[in-house]
């Protein structure tokens, strides 16, 4: 089954109330598709939880959202792919967040599509790279699921 790795800030638009799309996409999506997410973003959820204080029903949310998916390890492999693309992009002049490397990383050797509103991923999506050793598939969930005609 193919799978997809929410990114942190749609894991933040699911569990946020004014995000119709995102939830659209998230239903259909997981009728196909395994629903999945990084270590690094779950690590980054309890962070903002940790730091601010929200309502106890948004806390709930992120609880219950991350029960619901595949939280996927951090693993030696997921480290090997890590080290090497971030060094192949480098070279190629493409740097990222350290988190966001993770979590790109993540998604690449996982062969899943990241998804995210995120645009500092787009360099790492370049029709350019045909000779890229790390394909980045990426979704945004924010764009709405129809075309206005």
């Amino acid at each position: 089954m193919k799978s997809v790795m929410l990114d942190t800030n749609t894991a933040s638009y699911i569990v946020k109330p004014g995000y119709p799309n995102v939830l659209y996409w998230l239903e259909r999506t997981s009728r196909t598709q395994k629903i999945t997410m990084s270590a690094v973003t779950r690590g980054e959820l309890i962070y903002g939880l940790a730091l601010k204080s929200f309502p106890k029903v948004l806390t709930a949310a992120v609880n219950d959202l991350l029960h619901q998916v595949s939280v996927l390890p951090w693993d030696a492999s997921v480290s090997d792919t890590y080290g090497k693309a971030r060094a192949w992009f480098r070279q190629q002049g493409m740097t990222l967040a350290a988190l966001d490397m993770m979590i790109a990383a993540h998604a690449i050797a996982e062969n899943a599509t990241l998804i995210t509103s995120d645009t500092s991923f787009e360099p790492l999506t370049s029709p350019a790279l045909k000779h890229c050793p790390f394909r980045l598939l990426v979704r945004n969930w924010m764009e709405p699921p129809f075309e206005n005609t």
